[in-house]
């Protein structure tokens, strides 16, 4: 870009997943996507802030790199690699919506690179940008980017789409909860997918709705039903397995899909599972599913086979909703069947998926090791391809070249989940003046370099009981893991809270009782895989999970008023002691 001139943004989008859960009357109990992932119940995410991962950037002169707090990033090619002197800039951050401000080392033409690198990293449209001459400056004006008009904030989108459901749009809200999660956003509108869900009833279909906000009227619109007619799941089944469509019916819906089961004709033998995904690329869990069946023993890491949908992710990339098509795997969820399990039978399974835990680690992962978001690609002569991105799960940016890049990131985004966080003012006022205070002046040379000994391996992010399926008439006999969208390359101790679900009930604190026998539990988990048990008794892997859990724990769960005196004090007693430990060691 010539000097001289300004660049007017005139569309841009936020990429990052956005999800929470709300009941009628605790709206504060909204969780945004971070750091917690997706709770066992499958019902949406806890915790987090999502669309944060960049903070403030500037432009490295060494290293021909874009460095934030979240990490460094390359340039592209066509950067320059001088930086010479020039007018400060402001560029939009368009992964939080806040402005950033490159300083006056920063030229022009330097800046309008960094604002396309922007849109690339946080996958958003392709940049849309007009150049404006200004004639009358002489010199080097600052460059800005025009700012549109006071629009709606996405918090204030999820305030609006909360109520308005909470009103009875969509249904009667008695006794249930609210479940969203950001499909799509604009200039000019945020558009979730939402649902009402009986907070703890048995897993069931579920009428989702799109709710779209228009942010300039600030005014919520019609919700639209999200289905799929007998005619689409016709074309998609015969695109995709050249059979013909006989029946169809809704089927049990995961958090982030709509699920429909399809017989067929041609067989009376086989069914499949038709899923309308608003956040998983389906294209890549095709391949990666592939990949997986193809290169592990389906006795140990088994999924179920896969029947890609051919333009399918082109078709996503338009409509926002891309559709999968599985094979149908008999079976029950084993987080419904687990907590009835006798002992001897949760040793039977634990040991089962400690193994399927190994099978997952055990994908080769390309070099340089990155900690991000896995992405896979199938070639034309079958072979496939992994790339690894910036995080979607917890919405923390990247892709992170050190551990302790990806854990200061990890922390920061749970600390913006503890400051939007309502209903835990009691908290907030005892810690989060002093977690903030040490975060902003001691984490980043805190964390000691031993993390960086942990290894990144290939990992199901979201691998608890409640995606696995097991045979009914055995639950000790895995059938099938699904629900591939979270694939990730990250430390392997990053799935503590998802393995601890094998250890621990379920709470509404997120960190219940243990089961009885769960010592005996963990060493049946870690001995079945020798080689990742001796990880597990590092000094890498305590020093990680001690920061891990710092940021796991930061933000707590809503406590109840209702409670006792006593149930009061123990809801938080995890969150408390695991905060104390950290500032009072570092």
């Amino acid at each position: 870009m010539e000097q001289g001139r300004e660049v007017v943004l005139t569309e841009w989008t936020y990429p990052t997943f956005q999800a929470g859960r709300a009941q009628a009357g605790q709206q504060h109990r909204k969780a945004q996507n971070g750091g917690r992932g997706l709770p066992e119940d499958v019902h949406g995410c806890s915790g987090g802030r999502p669309g944060r991962p960049w903070e403030a950037w500037c432009v490295s002169h060494s290293t021909n790199s874009v460095r934030s707090k979240r990490g460094a990033f390359p340039l592209p090619a066509t950067s320059p690699s001088h930086i010479g002197a020039a007018p400060s800039a402001r560029l939009l951050n368009h992964c939080s919506g806040e402005a950033l401000a490159l300083g006056p080392s920063t030229p022009a033409h330097t800046a309008i690179v960094l604002l396309d690198f922007l849109f690339s990293i946080c996958h958003l449209s392709p940049l849309q940008a007009n150049t404006i001459p200004n004639p009358e400056s002489s010199s080097t004006p600052p460059m800005s980017l025009a700012m549109p008009e006071k629009l709606a904030t996405q918090d204030e989108g999820v305030s609006a789409l909360l109520a308005f459901v909470f009103s009875g749009a969509i249904g009667s809200p008695e006794g249930k909860g609210v479940s969203y999660a950001l499909a799509e956003a604009t200039a000019t509108s945020f558009s979730w997918v939402t649902a009402l869900e009986d907070m703890d009833g048995p897993p069931v279909p579920i009428d989702r709705y799109l709710i779209t906000f228009n942010r300039r009227a600030r005014e919520v619109l019609a919700p639209r039903p999200i289905e799929l007619s007998n005619g689409e799941l016709a074309d998609a089944l015969l695109a995709a397995t050249g059979q013909h469509l006989a029946s169809s019916a809704r089927f049990t819906d995961g958090a982030l899909s709509i699920s429909y089961k399809i017989t067929v004709q041609e067989r009376s033998d086989i069914a499949y599972i038709l899923q309308l995904r608003h956040h998983g690329r389906v294209a890549s869990m095709d391949s990666l599913m592939r990949l997986i069946s193809t290169t592990t023993s389906s006795q140990i890491l088994p999924v179920p086979a896969v029947y890609p949908i051919h333009g399918e992710m082109e078709r996503q990339e338009m409509s926002g909703m891309g559709r999968q098509i599985t094979q149908f795997i008999p079976g029950v969820i084993a987080s419904s069947v687990y907590p009835r399990l006798s002992h001897e039978e949760r040793l039977v399974l634990v040991r089962k998926m400690a193994r399927a835990f190994q099978a997952c680690w055990q994908l080769e992962l390309p070099k340089p090791y990155l900690i991000g978001e896995v992405n896979a690609s199938q070639a034309e002569d079958d072979s496939v391809t992994l790339q690894i991105g910036p995080d979607r799960h917890h919405g923390l940016g990247g892709p992170f070249s050190s551990v302790r890049e990806y854990l200061g990131a990890y922390i920061r985004s749970s600390l913006d989940a503890l400051k939007k966080q309502q209903g835990i003012e009691e908290y907030k006022a005892q810690f989060f003046d002093r977690i903030e205070a040490f975060i902003d002046t001691r984490l980043d040379t805190a964390i000691p370099s031993i993390v960086e000994d942990i290894p990144v391996v290939a990992t199901h992010a979201d691998m608890g009981p409640h995606n696995v399926i097991v045979s009914e008439q055995m639950p000790t006999d895995i059938r099938a893991i699904i629900d591939w969208e979270f694939m990730s390359s990250a430390p392997y101790a990053s799935q503590h809270r998802i393995i601890e679900m094998l250890f621990r009930k379920r709470a509404p604190n997120g960190f219940g009782a243990e089961y009885e026998g769960a010592a005996e539990l963990r060493g049946a988990f870690w001995g079945a895989i020798p080689d990742w048990e001796r990880w597990n008794k590092s000094e890498a892997t305590r020093v990680f999970l001690e920061w891990f859990r710092f940021g796991l724990f930061m933000k707590p769960e809503w406590r109840p008023s209702d409670l006792t005196a006593e149930e009061k004090e123990d809801f938080w007693r995890e969150n408390i002691r695991v905060v104390e430990d950290i500032l009072a060691k570092y």
